[in-house]
Parts: structure tokens; sequence; C-alpha cells
């Protein structure tokens, strides 16, 4: 990085705001003078958002050019496409509120530690809107007193006696604490933990003994906002094409009811669906299981993103789309994940009504609505790593699943079971709460609400096989949520037999 960026970053710090590296490239190839008349522009739009990235600002690029002039580089001024769009057809505005700044690279030790706090520094802010009078550090905790610290759960196993012991850290130090097995209610609690959980310990202590008293996680606060006019939006995950046993005729009939070709008594739904959130595994991939060649009949990653332009580009071109990526998509499944590349699918990034997003992504409707998209990837391992959610829960309710994750505030807890990369942004924190969350993965459709949250797992369009079987997943196939952003009135279609109908 030259120093007239450092310089630059300065400044804009002292104004309140942060570029991201894509527009520090552009300042780069100015002058300080030009890039400090850009900057004061900047400043004086005051902008809501803390983060400038290229689409933020080339959002503003007019504003920018008639303050400035031809001060500016013409790198400034190109109409050049972008990946991410802000759409606005028939009054309707989709608009992505967080996204991956950097670019894959190597990362090391400190990079994870960095990670690592930032995580638990965010997860205690929020905690701290409760506004705890009592709260100490690890370190400060007295011989024969109560306590209540803020701390991150590094282990968790049972004694003999069958109580349960958690050790949990802050950033001063950790202490072994026993959740007592005759307190039912905060057991439960303590067995729902995992680790990298963050939340409130109530205790006390007797000499060398930390016993928990009390468990607490954050508060959600969401007000129950809706829009104005007749507006649903339609929710699919789990596309899996490319697999022998991927049910095209069913999502073709999707497509057909959506489009307002269906002679059905739907067809005034459907022509209010203004909105379509696709939550990753467009494709089936190739290698993520022994024999999955045998389940192929496309068998290359370019073929079978060939078949999804083939079958998206079939959408009527008044529906928003937005489409983030799955742990089946070419792109590294580690968490977060950049959304698909626009050479997979080259002829839908050149749609206008098309917005590719990155996994998870916070995303507004109209303004007003916020929809967090989140592919999913975590609750499997949610499940699997903990028996006691596994055998309350098994894999046939992934919206309890979604609750637990809303109240743990991050979408990937329990390190090392999830391949995560350390992240600036720290997408993987629920610090702003959404209006809905949407999630897919599991294959199973599942409504429901929690603390005025909408909860939405997406179904999945591929038939029941023999490796979803050996992990214990069982489809529930060609089912599609439908939500009302009047009314919050929630339907599920199912396309799984000749006919449509409501379930």
């Amino acid at each position: 990085m030259t120093k007239m960026v450092n310089l630059i970053l300065k400044e804009c710090m002292k104004k309140g705001f942060l570029l991201d590296k894509e527009v520090l490239k552009l300042f780069n190839k100015l002058e300080m003078d030009k890039a400090q008349k850009i900057v004061d522009v900047i400043a004086n739009l005051k902008l809501n958002e803390r983060v400038i990235t290229e689409k933020i600002f080339y959002k503003n690029i007019n504003s920018i050019k008639k303050a400035i002039g031809n001060v500016g580089d013409d790198i400034f001024y190109e109409n050049k496409k972008k990946d991410i769009k802000e759409v606005k057809k028939n009054e309707g505005v989709i608009s992505v509120l967080n996204n991956l700044s950097s670019n894959p690279r190597i990362y090391g030790v400190n990079d994870f530690i960095s990670d690592f706090r930032q995580k638990y520094n965010k997860i205690k802010d929020i905690l701290l809107e409760k506004d705890y009078d009592d709260i100490t550090s690890i370190r400060k905790i007295g011989k024969n007193s109560n306590f209540t610290v803020i701390g991150s759960v590094f282990s968790k196993k049972y004694t003999k006696n069958k109580n349960l012991l958690l050790n949990i850290e802050d950033i001063t130090g950790n202490i072994n604490i026993i959740v007592n097995k005759n307190n039912k209610y905060i057991f439960e609690i303590g067995e729902k933990l995992i680790l990298d959980d963050v939340v409130v310990f109530r205790g006390s202590n007797s000499g060398d003994l930390f016993f928990c008293n009390d468990i607490i996680f954050s508060k959600l606060k969401v007000n129950d906002i809706r829009l104005e006019d007749d507006c649903w939006v339609a929710f699919i995950s789990d596309l899996h094409c490319g697999s022998s046993n991927f049910m095209e005729n069913k999502f073709l009939k999707f497509i057909k009811w959506i489009n307002g070709k269906d002679n059905q008594i739907y067809n005034q739904i459907s022509k209010n669906v203004k909105y379509l959130f696709v939550g990753g595994d467009l494709v089936e991939g190739v290698g993520h299981y022994l024999g999955q060649e045998s389940d192929l009949n496309i068998k290359n990653m370019s073929g079978q993103y060939k078949k999804v332009q083939e079958l998206f580009k079939l959408f009527r071109d008044d529906l928003k789309i937005v489409i983030s990526p799955g742990s089946r998509d070419a792109i590294w499944f580690g968490e977060p994940q950049n959304k698909i590349s626009a050479k997979y699918l080259p002829e839908l990034y050149d749609k206008e009504n098309i917005n590719f997003v990155n996994n998870p992504s916070m995303i507004t409707i109209e303004g007003k609505i916020k929809i967090l998209s989140y592919h999913g990837a975590n609750l499997y391992n949610l499940i699997n790593e903990n028996d006691f959610i596994k055998n309350k829960y098994g894999f046939s309710s992934p919206n309890n699943m979604l609750k637990e994750l809303l109240d743990k505030r991050q979408l990937s807890p329990g390190y090392g079971k999830v391949d995560i990369i350390p992240d600036d942004n720290s997408s993987l924190i629920i610090d702003e709460v959404p209006n809905v969350v949407f999630s897919g993965s599991l294959h199973r459709c599942e409504v429901g609400m929690k603390d005025n949250i909408v909860l939405i797992n997406g179904s999945c369009w591929v038939k029941n096989t023999k490796f979803l079987d050996k992990k214990g997943i069982i489809p529930d196939s060609c089912k599609v949520p439908l939500l009302n952003l009047k009314t919050r009135e929630i339907k599920i279609l199912d396309f799984s037999d000749d006919s449509v109908r409501f379930e």
C-alpha cells in the first residue's frame, strides 16, 4: 500500500468512514490533492454506511462528479458493469448491506487470533446493550463472591456426577465453571452451548470452585415493519443441478407458475411475487463424496452451471432475484463465502434483475425489510456435534437451529467444525437484527417465528439419495415458502406432484 493511500485512510477515519480495498485501488491512481477532494465530497454526502464499497461509490458517482467536475481520473466515471447492483423496477429496490471486501489469500495464526477477538468484542458489545451494572472480567473475580462475566466457551464436558463443566474465557483469562444438573433450566441451556459461544454467565465462587447460577443470551429487538403495497417474496434453495436426482420438471413447473403462465387459481399471488431469494447449492458439484460421479448426469461444473443459466433465463425479467452460494457451488466452502463468480454464470450477470451476493448477506427490500440470507452449512454441524440438540431436534426442524443461532448472535459457532475464514467485517456475527432469516442446506422446508423475526428454511429440488440417508437428512422436495411483506402472511406452495397446491 502506498504512502498516499495510508494518508487517505487516515483522512477518511477522521471523517468517520472507511474505504474498502477496491475503492482504495482507484484512489491509488490519483494525485493526493484530487483524492483529498473526493474524500471531502464523500464526507459531505453524510452517507449512513460506515465502509464505502465500490458499489456505494458508484451509486453516488453523479454527486461526486457534480461536486468535483473533472478533477478525478476517468476510471471514476466509467459506466462499467458492477457485480452487485441496485435494482429498481416496478418501484422495487434491493440493496446489499454487507459484502466481503477481501480477496482470497493465505491466512496466518494472527489473522485467526484477531478474528476471534473481534467476534468476542462484537458479541460482548451486543450483550452489554442490556446495561448490566455488575459485569466484571474473569481476572477480577474475587474469592467467595458473586460474579457476572461475558465469556466464550472454550471446552465443555461432564463430571463423574453428571454435572456440566465449562471452561470459559475472556480477554483477561479463563476459569472452570460448574452447571449443576439439579438446576434443570440452566442445565438444559448449558447443554445446548457449543464451543465458541459467547454469553453472560452469572455465578458464585467458593474458594477455587465456580458455580453457574444463570446463562443469559442477548435479547432480540425487531419492529414489525411492513410494506404498504401487496408484495410477495419466494424462497428456494438447493437445486443441485447436474445431479441425476434433480427434479427439473418440478422446477420448470415452479417457473411456469411464478411467470403467471399456470392457469390455476394462484395466479393472483404469482403476479405479486416481486422477489425471489435463492439460498445456494445451485449445482450438485463434483468430488464431494466417494462415488458421486455415478449420481451425476452432468459430469463437470461448467456444464452444471450452463444448466442453471438455461433455467434462470426463463424467469420473467421483472422478478428481482437474489442468488447466494452454498457449499456445493464453485467457491471456497469456508464461511463467509464470496459470491459465485461471473465466469460460471456470465449470462445471468448480464441480467439487470439478478443480484449475486455473498454467504451470508444482509439484504434490504425497498429500504425497509432486512433479510438475512445464510446457506446454512453450519446447521448440520450444530446438530451433529451436539448430542442434546441432535436428540431433541434431529434434522427435521431446521428452524430450531435458526433460533439457536439467533440466540448465539453468530452463524458459525463451534470453531473446528466449520471452515471459517477470518473476515474484517465479521460477517458471521448477527449484530444487526433482521426482519427475516432465510436458510437452506438441510433440504427441509419449514417456516416459523422468533421474537417477531420470520424464519424460513428452504426446500430442495432433488430426490432422496443414499448419501443423504447416511447423513440422516430426509429431503422435503419441491416446496416454495412465500412471504407477504404487507400482511406477513406465509404460504407454502407444493410442486411435488402433478398439481400445485398450498400445504
